[in-house]
């Protein structure tokens, strides 16, 4: 987020992966909450001029509507990690498409 909205980059990654004790599952949902909608305000805000923008992010060249486009591919793909270890730790379907019929056929126009 610091590279679209301007902050001071104050991230500590090998901190992020460090934790000792854990967080609960309401400390961590209430975090999740939280960075989603920093990610939505900062996005919301953002000029056209950083969207077209090209900058480095973590040695990689991106222009600002790239990196928005990273960060929810980026995000996506984490929460297809967590979805598959709940999963295969449960040993259940978690239901997302419960209530649609995926063997469904596109609609020819």
């Amino acid at each position: 987020m610091s590279s679209l909205s301007g902050a001071t980059d104050n991230r500590v990654r090998d901190l992020e992966f460090s934790s000792e004790s854990g967080l609960s599952k309401q400390e961590l949902l209430d975090k999740l909450e939280n960075t989603v909608n920093q990610v939505k305000a900062t996005i919301i805000q953002v000029s056209d001029e950083r969207l077209t923008q090209i900058k480095e992010i973590q040695g990689y060249q991106f222009s600002g509507i790239g990196n928005a486009i990273h960060l929810v591919e980026h995000f996506s793909y984490h929460t297809g990690q967590i979805a598959f270890w709940v999963k295969m730790l449960k040993s259940k379907d978690l239901g997302f498409y419960s209530n649609v019929d995926l063997n469904k056929r596109n609609k020819k126009e």
